[in-house]
């Protein structure tokens, strides 16, 4: 799975579209019930991530969460009209192109979240990101895209159900959709796309080095352990008395560090150039 924010985003476009060009919407009910369940998780995901930036649905309000309540809502009540889902037919769905859309849209919301605490207070410098309208605008216009891409599914599905009530909260999930799509990239215009390189925040506890480590491997892990000890340095600053590397924490990050200082520069085994 990727690891930062523009390749989750990317990776949940790409395989929407991928539905929405090449796949067939379902003619079985049950099946019908699953996708209807799919888009609405997706729906979530984008309402989570773009409450995370501030964004909340209020009423008279032309802002992309007040639409996606509204696509929820039409989903919801589609989803009443359907069999209820089959834990066998889900599965047969599990690794669609609609699936991995909501995985990665789900994977955007965890990434965003993982820079705060469970009280919401940053743990890393990152999540100040997200004080700048610019950055916040970025993650708006990546939710709308992905918005554009669940109408055309909610619309591809409707004119597939055989039930006239299903087809018309279809109809109404994809108005929503269309909607945040629209507005979101309205708000998206002095968005920073330099954003899309946030990253997902490693684990505290380092990963120990192994002599049977590739040398390829440590510069990845030398820069998780630079993330480990920015997030350890920032909670300290702010005394929010987590807990901190201990100890052998901190001789792990000098093991990569010593296996960093001797490999090889990278254009040692190159030839001197001719002339």
């Amino acid at each position: 799975m990727p690891t930062t924010l523009g390749e989750l985003s990317e990776a949940a476009d790409r395989n929407l579209r991928e539905v929405v060009s090449g796949t067939l919407m379902p003619d079985d009910a049950r099946e019908q019930a699953v996708v209807v369940g799919l888009l609405g998780e997706l729906v979530r995901h984008l309402q989570t991530t773009l409450e995370s930036t501030g964004e909340r649905p209020r009423r008279a309000n032309e802002a992309p969460a007040a639409h996606l309540t509204t696509a929820r809502n039409a989903l919801r009540r589609a989803a009443g009209r359907l069999p209820a889902v089959d834990t066998e037919i889900a599965a047969l769905h599990h690794d669609t192109p609609l699936s991995r859309a909501v995985q990665a849209a789900a994977a955007v919301q965890d990434l965003v979240a993982s820079h705060r605490g469970r009280d919401g207070a940053p743990v890393t410098p990152y999540a100040l990101a997200f004080t700048h309208r610019s950055a916040r605008a970025y993650l708006v216009h990546c939710s709308a895209d992905l918005a554009w891409g669940a109408a055309r599914v909610a619309q591809a599905l409707g004119e597939a159900v055989s039930s006239e009530a299903v087809a018309v909260q279809l109809y109404v999930a994809r108005g929503g959709l269309d909607h945040a799509s629209v507005f979101g990239r309205a708000a998206g215009g002095q968005q920073d796309r330099a954003i899309a390189a946030f990253p997902l925040v490693p684990p505290l506890d380092p990963r120990p080095a192994l002599s049977t480590d590739a040398s390829g491997s440590i510069p990845v892990h030398l820069a998780d352990d630079c993330e480990r000890l920015t997030r350890v340095a920032f909670e300290a600053l702010h005394g929010r008395g987590e807990p901190a590397l201990s100890g052998s924490d901190v001789q792990q990050l000098a093991r990569w560090r010593g296996a960093g200082s001797e490999c090889p520069p990278p254009n040692r085994s190159l030839p001197p150039a001719a002339g």
